[in-house]
């Protein structure tokens, strides 16, 4: 049974064949060129808010599909602005695709050819988005939807900036980060963590040699070494995180062997609930990210159900403030 998407709980099942549905949460602040302190959200000039801009901007988004300069499609297919208590909230999607090249386009049963993708043909995915900026608080939050670890962060940062500064002058600029979920990160492991589960897609040499496994790698879709504490035990992972969010490799995370991790998840309390966050190595440090594919289901598209994302990342909004301690 569903409800408004807003304070939606209830029924939620995923298929198999989706992809994992990841959200990734940001921080969204306005600042005055070289300043320190974060300008009001609500009011950084002449009455303008970053909620207000930021709706304008997908508006202006919605007819112009390609991004010039670049071999990208970005467009706002539909969004919404809503107002619960103290939040002022955006949410909705956002087609990307980048083209370019060839490909063929096969029937998996058939196996023919049934389309030839040109380099001017683009394959749009729909990419949900939202963000939620409260009254008492400095900055925004913003939480962009992940699939099959590509993302529209970098591409809506980079539109949203320049046509930010051309509309209220080049004396101002926004800032992202992830100061949301590390100060999580940190409060959340400081007593130990209940489950660690490190991923890796391609079988090392030594495993595969000794489970039999050789000539077979190419059929393997992922290894995966899962540790986990015992009934009210938790394991003292602290440190070893501590050096993943400092830029270490996440195969620091957990030393087995020598399976080397590409992807590590850990399980941790959130707003009182528990969480499972995904620590992916990045180029520069570690980025942080949600698995909700617990809580989404598979539309008939075959894309994560839009009403389901909207219900996640509102329940992981609610606990990141809950865990701030801010008023709701």
């Amino acid at each position: 049974m569903r409800a408004d998407p807003c304070g939606y709980v209830g029924r939620l099942t995923r298929s198999q064949a989706m992809s994992p549905a990841v959200l990734a949460t940001y921080s969204i602040r306005v600042y005055k060129k070289h300043g320190r302190t974060p300008l009001n959200p609500f009011d950084f000039k002449n009455g303008r808010s970053l909620p207000g801009e930021i709706d304008v901007f997908l508006k202006a988004t919605a007819g112009q599909p390609s991004v010039p300069g670049t071999k990208e499609v970005f467009y706002t297919g539909s969004h919404t602005v809503t107002k619960v208590g103290k939040r002022h909230i955006t949410y909705g999607v956002v087609q990307y695709a980048q083209y370019g090249a060839e490909y063929d386009i096969t029937h998996v049963q058939a196996r023919t050819v049934d389309f030839k993708q040109t380099k001017d043909h683009a394959r749009e995915e729909p990419f949900f988005f939202y963000f939620d900026f409260h009254e008492d608080v400095a900055h925004g939050l913003m939480i962009l939807q992940r699939i099959g670890g590509r993302g529209i962060k970098s591409t809506f940062i980079r539109l949203f900036q320049d046509w930010f500064m051309n509309r209220n002058g080049r004396d101002l600029t926004l800032r992202y980060g992830q100061e949301v979920p590390e100060r999580l990160i940190e409060k959340a492991i400081t007593a130990g963590v209940r489950n660690l589960r490190v991923t890796q897609h391609k079988v090392p040499a030594d495993l595969a040699s000794k489970f039999g496994l050789r000539g077979y790698e190419d059929d393997i879709q992922e290894v995966q070494v899962i540790v986990k504490a015992k009934k009210g035990k938790l394991l003292p992972m602290k440190d070893r995180i501590n050096k993943v969010m400092g830029g270490r490799p996440v195969s620091e995370l957990v030393s087995i062997e020598t399976v080397e991790a590409d992807v590590a998840s850990v399980k941790i309390k959130l707003g009182g609930r528990e969480r499972v966050m995904r620590l992916t190595d990045g180029r520069r440090s570690v980025n942080a990210y949600w698995d909700v594919s617990k809580d989404v289901s598979e539309g008939k598209d075959g894309h994560a159900d839009t009403g389901d994302l909207l219900a996640a990342a509102r329940s992981l909004a609610d606990d990141i403030y809950e865990d701030l301690e801010i008023p709701q």
